[in-house]
């Protein structure tokens, strides 16, 4: 099978009955048809993508994040015109004004947020030893019934009385996602279908199986990913925490500084980020905190946390060293969470740098673990939990 040329088209027209503007709503902070230029980016089989789109925004977004667009006549743009329309539309195009017609064609809809790049090219090389089409699926355990002619229930893809066992039903059934197919394009081109000639099923690895249609598939989109984000987070961790060092200012707090009449300065920090400290005593796991400032307020707080707290501290990587090494701690068991560039040291210095979602940009090539939330607004409650969450799913931490 010839792969030198591998297009992958996105369908994503601008109207939609079930939600408004569908394909630019974001899950996760990206929108669905970004996420899914993402995910054939990181195809190692695909070299070229192209959203076939009728809407200006849709156009905007694809580019921005790195794929060709191509307008979508009106007559092919309803909500009653088939996606194999938009992908002859797109194929013929290219062929008939660059001359360029790809070997295999990867059609994948931004209506499943969670495509992943080891899916789509399996996808793709399943298209060998004689099938000539694939799409995605994941393996169905479900029992489907109807209604007959006489009106009552009847079993489809199982005997009714009488019932198997999932585990003991020999035919291997499979639920289409809706995620991604891909066929070799002259055969396409013949039989105008993605089920064309041959078809082969890859059997998805990741397993979310998800396509936005409602309101409510929306939802549980949202807290899947909120899941998602969760888990790859934690998977970010050292193997074995031995300690967290703060950075204050940024990181506690919003960065912010307010004075009164009199010069005496006060700060805002949430409340939150006491009970996850408050958790993190609990494990026994070490503590500190550095900051370049030397305040009373930093001072008072990190006693009412049962916080070590070194201030005024310009070299932090000077007294970080000498700390670790007085406690007998591998830095690379170490986290520690900053958020401008005096903290770059640190950050290079341990296994794990992190930093809150709004930390200073000339330190983003040293984050390891960002978080999603603000300094101030919960950064340190959230990596306290992640912590707190995989201690407790450890059995050896």
């Amino acid at each position: 099978m010839v792969l030198d040329k591998v297009l992958a088209i996105i369908p994503a027209r601008g109207g939609s009955k079930g939600i408004y503007k569908k394909n630019i709503i974001s899950i996760g902070g990206v929108p669905l048809i970004a996420r899914t230029i993402k995910a054939a980016k990181e195809s190692k089989i695909i070299d070229r993508i192209i959203v076939s789109t009728d809407d200006k925004n849709i156009s905007e977004i694809s580019e921005q994040y790195g794929a060709e667009t191509l307008s979508r006549p009106m007559d092919i743009s309803g909500d009653k015109a088939s996606s194999e329309s938009a992908l002859l539309h797109v194929l013929d195009k290219l062929k008939n004004e660059t001359k360029y017609e790809p070997n295999i064609t990867v059609f994948m809809q931004c209506t499943s947020p969670f495509i992943e790049a080891e899916d789509i090219d399996g996808t793709i090389l399943s298209i060998k030893n004689g099938f000539d089409s694939a799409f995605s699926a994941t393996t169905f355990h479900h029992f489907l019934w109807e209604i007959n002619s006489e009106g009552c229930a009847s079993g489809i893809n199982h005997q009714g009385g009488l019932r198997q066992r999932r585990q003991d039903i020999n035919v291997k059934q499979y639920l289409e996602t809706g995620a991604i197919y891909a066929f070799k394009t002259s055969k396409f081109l013949t039989e105008k279908t993605r089920f064309c000639g041959k078809v082969a099923i890859w059997d998805q690895i990741n397993k979310l199986n998800i396509e936005i249609d409602t309101p409510i598939d929306f939802e549980i989109a949202k807290a899947i990913q909120a899941t998602k984000k969760s888990s790859d987070l934690k998977k970010l961790l050292p193997k074995k925490i031995q300690a967290i060092v703060f950075d204050f200012d940024g990181v506690f707090t919003d960065d912010t500084v307010i004075t009164n009449s009199e010069g005496i300065e006060g700060i805002k920090c949430s409340r939150s980020d006491g009970m996850g400290i408050g958790l993190l005593h609990q494990l026994g796991i070490k503590m500190l905190v550095l900051s370049k400032e030397k305040n009373q307020v930093v001072r008072k707080r990190c006693q009412k946390l049962k916080l070590e707290c070194f201030q005024g501290v310009d070299n932090k990587i000077s007294y970080l060293s000498k700390w670790l090494k007085n406690q007998g701690i591998n830095p690379i068991n170490v986290i520690y969470i900053g958020n401008d560039i005096n903290d770059i040291d640190c950050l290079k210095y341990v296994g794990c740098p992190s930093a809150p979602n709004n930390h200073h940009p000339d330190i983003s090539q040293y984050i390891k673990l960002r978080l999603t939330k603000n300094g101030g607004e919960g950064a340190v409650r959230e990596l306290c939990d992640l912590v707190a969450n995989s201690f407790n799913n450890k059995e050896d931490f």
